[in-house]
């Protein structure tokens, strides 16, 4: 493969993710995240190790929704060897939880800081951090 090769494989690991967490397809989170991965998830929940932790996470928290839709982009992709790379990515992201009180919407932006690496079966995310720059209507919508 080729750098460009790389580059369109790692995109397309993060339109993968966006697809899983908006259709809450959490078996195909297994073909996004590394068994190793480790998530930082500051905002809501701390550091989690380990496939199980990470994706216990991401459905305690989507879960509770009645929709998203996860838009990423900007890519700054840097990698640290031929198989490891760091990645850079913005993000925005509707969520709706009808019937919630003080609003259903809220919609966030902000940036992936992640590490990927190549495995025997592709590119996978190794580290999740997610860096809120911004949000506008209520947070409640998450329970």
């Amino acid at each position: 493969m080729t750098e460009t090769d790389d580059i369109v494989a790692i995109q397309a690991l993060y339109a993968d993710y966006a697809y899983a967490l908006d259709t809450k397809d959490w078996d195909a989170m297994k073909q996004v995240f590394a068994p190793e991965v480790v998530g930082d998830f500051a905002e809501s929940g701390g550091i989690k190790q380990g496939y199980d932790a990470v994706l216990d996470q991401l459905t305690g928290v989507a879960g509770v929704l009645d929709g998203s839709h996860h838009l990423i982009g900007n890519f700054r992709i840097s990698f640290t060897s031929r198989d490891a790379a760091d990645v850079l990515a913005y993000v925005q992201a509707q969520h709706i939880r009808h019937d919630a009180e003080g609003g259903d919407q809220y919609l966030m932006g902000g940036m992936y800081r992640d590490k990927v690496s190549r495995t025997e079966n592709g590119w996978r995310l190794t580290f999740r951090s997610f860096t809120p720059v911004w949000a506008h209507g209520n947070p409640a919508v998450f329970g």
